[in-house]
C-alpha cells in the first residue's frame, strides 16, 4: 500500500495535524496524507487531494511548487510505502489555523457517530519535526537522508 503526502511549510514551521485518538504530545502529530486511490493522477494529485479532505484548505494552486522529497515511495511501516511532497509557501501565503478542518470522516471506534479523522492542527518548528510527527516517520527522513538530528 502507497501512501501519498505533504509536508506543507514556510520553511521556519510546518502544518502538523492531530488524528482523532492522539494526544498533543511529542510524536503525536501527522502530516496530511492518505492513500493513493486508483482514480488519482498521480501520486502528487493523491497528496493534493488528501491534504484538501483533512484540512478543508485548497492548495491545488500551488501544486506545481510541490517537489517530491524521493523519486518515488520509500518505507513507512510495515506493508506501506510513503511519497512526501515538500510544499514550501511564503508564511503570508500559509492559511491561519482557525481557517482549517477537517472533511474527512469515519465511525468512531467508541461510540459508532461520524468523527473527524483530524480534530486539531498547529503549525510547529521546522527544525522540531521529528519531536512532532509520529515515530515512524524518523526511519522514512533517514532513507530521504533528510531532519537529520
Amino acid at each position: 500500500m502507497i501512501s501519498s503526502g505533504l509536508l506543507i511549510t514556510d520553511g521556519i514551521r510546518f502544518l502538523a495535524e492531530l488524528p482523532l485518538y492522539q494526544s498533543p504530545i511529542d510524536h503525536g502529530y501527522d502530516l496530511p496524507k492518505g492513500h493513493v486511490e486508483p482514480f488519482d493522477a498521480d501520486y502528487r494529485a493523491s497528496a493534493f487531494r488528501e491534504a484538501k479532505e483533512e484540512t478543508g484548505h485548497d492548495f491545488d494552486a500551488y501544486m506545481d511548487m510541490a517537489v517530491p522529497l524521493s523519486d518515488s515511495p520509500v518505507k513507512y511501516i510495515k506493508g506501506k510505502q510513503i511519497i512526501i511532497y515538500l510544499l514550501k509557501l511564503l508564511p503570508e501565503d500559509m492559511p491561519e489555523i482557525s481557517e482549517y478542518h477537517c472533511d474527512s470522516f469515519f465511525a468512531d471506534k467508541k461510540t459508532g457517530k461520524q468523527s473527524p479523522e483530524v480534530i486539531a492542527y498547529e503549525y510547529k518548528p521546522l527544525k522540531e519535526i521529528r519531536r512532532w510527527l509520529f515515530s515512524s516517520y524518523g526511519k522514512t527522513f533517514d532513507i530521504l537522508k533528510i531532519f537529520t538530528e
